[in-house]
């Protein structure tokens, strides 16, 4: 892992090392890497070093709680706890403002409880967990009608930013979610650009290794990882930020049935540590079992709800043109 860190008077070399690159990157490979960054606290990282630099500050261990303590403290007086509402949401992309991407949708979530999130193409599945993440209206423009609110607080007065440590969010194709060669310091990024001291970097980073067992992945060339374990990094590195809240965009698209169920254990992993969790997916098979409930979207309508998946209910799916 690159000895990065923002005490210690390296600001310098994190502007170098970490924000030159990112942005390279994003312009480069486009909007998927983008999102991700977004998502994994970079605009944090690049306000964090604006302001570090405008303050003239470089006595290490003092900035290193400076850092932590003030530009993370809109999280920690957060209280996240889980709870999801959406009341009466709907939403236009600018693209297309005269269709309801989401059209007066409510649904509440509570903490702890998996909701998979199902219907065919374009009924509005990512857009629902754009909502919640931040990428809208950040990354994607559009007009937003009704309350969007976490344990009561409304989302829309949350920057994209602050919400790196509430909600983690994996996307759909795992190659494009990278931002180091090696898999160690991947897993080091998001909580680099939150400021985090290096000694709860290498703690967060060993108990996520831990719990998903993938002590051979570490120290690893990314680009040498086989799709599976492409996966298997990218959900670390969202567990790493020990976030309430993971949102899973069609996370299985790319995967083989072998990742799949990899990736279902890790899920599994999540739920039993009591996380909220919305999974949006084609695919069903292979997470039924977990989901709590089911949301068919139609539209961007809430077309049903199911209670824990069956058999007999995965049938109904299917007939509506669903994935198994």
């Amino acid at each position: 892992m690159r000895g990065i860190r923002f005490g210690g008077g390296k600001v310098g070399k994190m502007l170098e090392y970490r924000i030159v690159p990112i942005i390279t990157c994003v312009a480069k490979i486009g909007e998927e890497l983008s999102a991700s960054a977004l998502t994994r606290g970079f605009g944090k990282a690049k306000r964090n070093a604006q302001i570090f630099v405008k303050l003239g500050l470089g006595m290490g261990g003092l900035c290193n709680f400076f850092l932590f303590v003030v530009f993370n403290i809109d999280v920690l007086a957060f209280g996240v706890f889980g709870m999801i509402e959406f009341n009466n949401v709907s939403f236009y992309y600018d693209a297309t403002p005269k269709i309801k991407s989401i059209s007066n949708l409510s649904l509440t979530v509570k903490k702890g409880e998996c909701v998979l999130i199902t219907g065919t193409s374009g009924c509005g599945k990512s857009t629902l967990l754009r909502l919640l993440n931040g990428l809208i209206p950040e990354f994607y423009s559009g007009k937003v009608e009704g309350g969007i609110y976490i344990d009561s607080k409304n989302m829309q007065e949350v920057r994209i930013e602050d919400r790196a440590g509430i909600i983690g969010t994996v996307f759909q194709n795992p190659r494009s979610q990278f931002f180091n060669v090696d898999t160690t310091s991947e897993l080091a990024f998001g909580l680099e650009n939150l400021a985090f001291p290096e000694k709860e970097i290498l703690d967060r980073i060993s108990r996520t290794v831990r719990d998903f067992q993938i002590e051979p992945l570490m120290d690893r060339n990314i680009f040498e990882l086989s799709g599976g374990e492409k996966a298997k990094i990218v959900c670390a590195s969202i567990d790493v930020l020990a976030p309430e809240i993971i949102l899973l965009d069609e996370p299985s698209a790319n995967l083989d049935y072998e990742a799949a169920e990899n990736l279902r254990e890790l899920i599994k992993c999540w739920k039993k540590a009591g996380k909220t969790i919305l999974i949006a997916e084609h695919r069903i098979n292979y997470v039924w079992d977990l989901a709590d409930r089911v949301i068919i979207l139609e539209n961007g309508t809430l077309k049903r709800k199911y209670q824990r998946v069956n058999l007999s209910v995965s049938r109904r799916m299917m007939q509506n043109g669903l994935r198994a």
